[in-house]
């Protein structure tokens, strides 16, 4: 029978992260439903970047309860996030979902608009 993939140490800019290499389903829609809230596209991606980073990693500062837009900018810049991200499998479904999320905005936006003038 399969089981979750074990958790792995990666090396990003010569530090060790310990990564869970997945996510779940239920941590998928649990994230989607968080940032659902938002509705701007770069705070929902950096809410669920900084969700996944905390399922996923032992990084510390991904842990408190808050994190500056700065800390996240930083560790997105300097390409940790993208290393992570790239060694778990079902991200591509959460970004997935981020996209959904939006164009259903879109789409109640545009619907709102044409009832004005109907």
């Amino acid at each position: 029978m399969m089981e979750f993939p074990e958790e792995k140490v990666i090396k990003i800019n010569g530090v060790k992260v310990l990564v869970k290499p997945y996510l779940t389903t239920a941590v998928i829609d649990a994230i989607l439903d968080t940032v659902s809230e938002y509705e701007s596209y770069g705070v929902r991606c950096a809410l669920a970047d900084t969700m996944v980073m905390n399922q996923c990693t032992d990084i510390e500062v991904f842990k408190e309860d808050e994190i500056s837009i700065e800390t996240y900018d930083i560790f997105k810049a300097n390409g940790v996030i993208d290393a992570v991200t790239r060694e778990i499998n079902g991200y591509d479904v959460l970004l997935s979902g981020l996209n959904d999320l939006t164009v259903r905005d879109i789409y109640k936006r545009f619907e709102g608009a044409i009832g004005e003038f109907t």
